[in-house]
């Protein structure tokens, strides 16, 4: 489990899983790891490292939508919601990959804990919905 460790350095292999899930290419998630432990240091509690590791990922996510800076409120919303979405996913991983309780993950993300209930239905949900239209795994090898 995640918590039973020291320092933040020991989180590395479980960060990078993390940050695998939520990009996809080994080139974003070895710059959203870096980019993470150049903020919180090696010496950051569990709580700092998944915490600025989400701050990070809005950053970067925002970078790598040419809309994230203008004023209108569309885009605004279009924002927000996208950052909604990062978020459930990023609770739900936080319960499959580590472990954490709701509770747990209410105070990283600052959010309330009826929220973060909300979000992993939701993205359970999300998940299941993928599974049913079509996603088949292979057996073969």
């Amino acid at each position: 489990m995640l918590f039973h460790k020291s320092g933040s350095i020991e989180f590395l292999d479980q960060l990078y899983s993390l940050a695998f899930w939520m990009t996809g290419s080994l080139k974003n998630t070895a710059e959203l790891v870096y980019k993470t432990y150049e903020q919180t240091g090696a010496h950051s509690s569990a709580f700092g490292l998944l915490k600025t590791f989400r701050e990070v990922y809005h950053e970067h996510a925002d970078l790598d939508n040419p809309h994230s800076h203008s004023s209108s409120a569309s885009d605004t919303t279009a924002t927000m919601h996208r950052k909604q979405e990062v978020d459930i996913k990023l609770a739900v991983l936080f319960v499959e990959l580590f472990g954490l309780q709701h509770l747990k993950i209410s105070i990283i993300m600052e959010q309330p804990i009826e929220t973060i209930r909300l979000w992993l239905s939701a993205g359970r949900k999300s998940l299941l919905d993928l599974i049913d239209g079509g996603f088949e795994p292979s057996l073969s090898c």
